[in-house]
């Protein structure tokens, strides 16, 4: 069959022949390979239908439209391998399937390579934060999808409480409630996520629900009480103002909070408070998922300290900086 009959496929109906071809792979993988549909899209400028599969013809051209993008290099591979994909689905010919996994294979090999390089020279090899972001958020509607189940949305909640806002420890989350008030408590024995609805009670929130109901406007802050070593405030107030963010803690609370009386902020299904060791694990099996490689949360605050070291000049002097990483770290994190 020639390529030509696929020129006029949309992204649901590329993403619906993948789901027909690659029947018992997951939903999260399916979902991954309808967003890559969506960043070519946008690479191009155009819809899927409109490009006539001019991503498919000529790798080394496709490659060099990925290298105008500021995508990192496995995105960029990650891109490709879905392009492989199509071919195999479209049933291209076979010397064209080969060239894209040729040069697939060669450039994971020479980023490889560098990898090797860089962690000789004890450079702390770690992603780029900003595009960490974008490949979260590339799956922040399907992960909000109604049919997602609760440990399916926790544990990419959990994820972006790490990824769209400093990364802090994971501790600050766990002996952590939710507090339907704007007033900092007084009883620094556990952290808090405060909601403040003063900004106006929304129609249809309820006491269980606070963010939910049309119109509604929720402020939400952090409260961190934990204390440890060499920390210069032993309370940090963190207001979120990312709009992502607080999208998914209106939708966790509205849709999925368990509210069992004890409050606690994050919990497992049968809510109880989740652990510590759920935390890092969420972490370390969604980045898998999304990024394609285990991240712990000390690499995602490397990552965070060196996005900041290269767009803020006074990182030295940016004192909640320096209280979110911990000062002795910051100099390995800058290699």
């Amino acid at each position: 069959m020639s390529l030509s009959f696929f020129y006029n496929k949309s992204v649901d109906d590329l993403a619906q022949l993948h789901d027909a071809v690659y029947q018992h792979q997951s939903k999260a993988s399916k979902a991954i390979f309808k967003s890559t549909l969506t960043r070519i899209q946008k690479l191009y400028n155009q819809p899927l239908e409109k490009l006539e599969m001019v991503y498919a013809k000529d790798v080394n051209k496709f490659y060099e439209m990925l290298n105008t993008t500021s995508y990192s290099e496995n995105t960029k591979l990650q891109t490709i391998s879905v392009v492989i994909k199509i071919l195999k689905i479209c049933d291209a010919p076979l010397t064209l399937i080969n060239s894209y996994i040729q040069f697939h294979k060669k450039k994971s090999n020479e980023n490889q390579e560098i990898k090797k390089l860089e962690i000789q020279k004890e450079n702390s090899l770690v992603p780029d934060f900003a595009d960490l972001q974008d490949n979260y958020l590339a799956m922040l509607d399907y992960y909000t999808d109604p049919n997602r189940t609760y440990n399916e949305f926790l544990r990419y909640f959990i994820l972006g409480l790490f990824i769209l806002q400093p990364p802090l420890r994971s501790s600050n989350y766990i002996n952590c409630k939710l507090v339907l008030k704007k007033e900092v408590p007084e009883d620094t024995t556990h952290n808090y996520l405060l909601l403040d609805t003063s900004g106006g009670h929304r129609s249809g929130a309820t006491s269980k629900h606070p963010a939910s109901g049309k119109g509604a406007k929720t402020n939400y802050t952090f409260v961190y009480n934990n204390t440890r070593r060499a920390s210069i405030l032993p309370q940090r107030l963190n207001p979120i103002v990312n709009a992502d963010l607080i999208k998914l803690i209106d939708h966790y609370i509205d849709k999925y909070y368990l509210d069992n009386g004890n409050r606690w902020f994050l919990k497992n299904y049968n809510g109880k408070e989740i652990s510590n060791r759920v935390i890092e694990n969420s972490i370390k099996e969604m980045s898998s998922l999304l990024f394609e490689t285990n991240l712990t949360t000390d690499d995602l605050r490397a990552s965070y300290m060196k996005h900041i070291f290269h767009n803020e000049k006074d990182l030295l002097n940016n004192i909640e900086v320096l209280q979110t990483l911990g000062l002795s770290n910051i100099p390995n994190y800058l290699k």
